[in-house]
């Protein structure tokens, strides 16, 4: 795992294809170090422990580059009502295209 700042941003890049429990306990308490939000590049993630989704409640965290099917299981949880979440670190930036009430239903 890979913590850094960029324009005074914090940043976090996993470089895991799972984030298992000890990951997202360590993103807890990193997430919780400093009152600022933490911006979580999801690009190669492809599965998470449902802990990972808790931490949205209390930590105040950015998506982005996030997969589809962790995108899925975020809005058919409800989960994304705690985070933002972005397309790529460019809309981050330019703070538009917010993937905003995607919602999904089963068939």
């Amino acid at each position: 795992m890979e913590f850094y700042k960029k324009n005074g941003r914090r940043f976090l890049y996993p470089a895991v294809q799972t984030i298992t429990k000890n990951i997202a306990e360590e993103i807890y308490k990193y997430g919780l170090s400093n009152g600022s939000s933490l911006i979580i590049d999801m690009n190669g993630v492809e599965n998470c422990v449902n802990l990972f989704f808790e931490i949205f409640r209390l930590v105040d965290i950015t998506l982005i580059n996030t997969s589809s099917k962790i995108l899925s299981t975020i809005y058919m949880t409800g989960y994304d009502k705690y985070i933002k979440i972005f397309e790529d670190i460019v809309s981050l930036e330019d703070n538009r295209r917010e993937l905003l009430n995607r919602r999904f239903c089963v068939v």
